[in-house]
């Protein structure tokens, strides 16, 4: 009995201990699934973190990205990006800088030069100060000589000069060195330059060499495509005279004609006016002939301005006015 008692017992234990066992190995895996799941959601929760923080550095720093990809996209793409540069919107700015020109006057009367009839428009050379700074300028006056507009102003800087014709809507000016007239010296070359009726696309046309120390003004040009330039040397007293086609850019020498009171250009003719006499001449200062003799009305003081077709004399002590076309007759105003 106490033997069998001890098999049934030790059988028991047997079981217990296989019980035990299989308890342990659950618990085990158990344990290993659980520390898995732990690793794995570690794992991604490390991944979320890691993917936040990136996402999180691209948000601050978002300048660099898209800077990456047009730089890409320009070295990918033979077009270039339209988009001006800081130093062209500087410079675009300077060229829209608002023009404040008021000319100068004296006795009340703008003080004018190089008047030239384009068109029916009136320009002029004047200087004056453009917001408050002194500076040469390119305007429009109405048939008063009153001031409208300032069509360009001249970069004195650069050697621009108020003596210019206008033709073919282009502005057709000299470049050449302004002599001091306390230290006079001999000047080799003058330029001619044009530019549109805004003051833009500005371009050499032509370089002329010729000895001189300054340059006259033509009194006033009407509707002409030639410029004559005339060229002054201080010292031997001597003019050079140059007529410049600006439709073919021919520069041509031609005679020093005898003037002391004005000179003007009128289409395709020259005129003189010397001891109140006007003369008439072709294009090459040929064919002289008396136009008019201002001495008739006035042995004062006269105005010549130019019109349309022919001249607008004044005679200062009377203030009379006469129209003169460009066949001699005379009508009074």
């Amino acid at each position: 009995m106490k033997k069998f008692l001890s098999v049934v017992l030790a059988i028991f234990l047997i079981f217990a201990l296989v019980g035990c066992n299989d308890v342990d190995d659950l618990s085990s895996q158990n344990s290993s699934l659980v520390s898995s799941v732990i690793e794995q959601t570690d794992t991604t929760t490390s991944q979320v973190e890691s993917e936040q923080e990136t996402s999180s550095q691209v948000e601050d720093i978002p300048s660099q990205q898209p800077s990456s990809e047009v730089s890409s996209n320009v070295s990918q793409n033979s077009t270039p990006v339209t988009t001006p540069s800081v130093e062209n919107e500087s410079v675009v700015e300077t060229l829209q800088e608002e023009i404040n020109f008021v000319p100068n006057k004296l006795l009340g009367k703008l003080v004018l030069s190089n008047k030239v009839l384009y068109n029916g428009t009136r320009y002029a050379y004047s200087n004056g100060k453009n917001n408050g700074v002194d500076c040469d300028a390119i305007i429009t006056v109405d048939e008063n000589g009153e001031y409208l507009r300032c069509v360009t102003l001249l970069n004195t800087n650069d050697n621009e000069r108020g003596i210019f014709t206008v033709c073919n809507g282009r502005i057709y000016y000299l470049k050449y060195v302004l002599n001091d007239p306390r230290d006079y010296k001999l000047l080799q070359s003058v330029q001619i330059w044009s530019m549109n009726l805004s003051g833009g696309d500005k371009r050499q046309e032509k370089e002329i060499s010729s000895s001189f120390t300054q340059i006259y003004s033509v009194n006033a040009i009407a509707n002409s495509k030639y410029m004559i330039l005339a060229l002054y040397n201080d010292f031997d007293f001597t003019y050079t005279y140059y007529r410049y086609d600006v439709t073919t850019k021919e520069v041509v020498k031609v005679t020093t004609p005898e003037f002391d009171e004005g000179f003007y250009i009128h289409s395709n003719q020259l005129f003189c006016c010397n001891n109140l006499k006007l003369y008439k001449y072709d294009i090459n200062f040929n064919n002289k002939q008396l136009l008019y003799d201002l001495s008739q009305i006035s042995s004062d003081y006269v105005i010549i301005d130019l019109v349309q077709d022919g001249f607008m004399i004044t005679v200062k002590s009377t203030n009379s006015k006469y129209f003169l076309d460009l066949n001699g007759n005379i009508t009074k105003k």
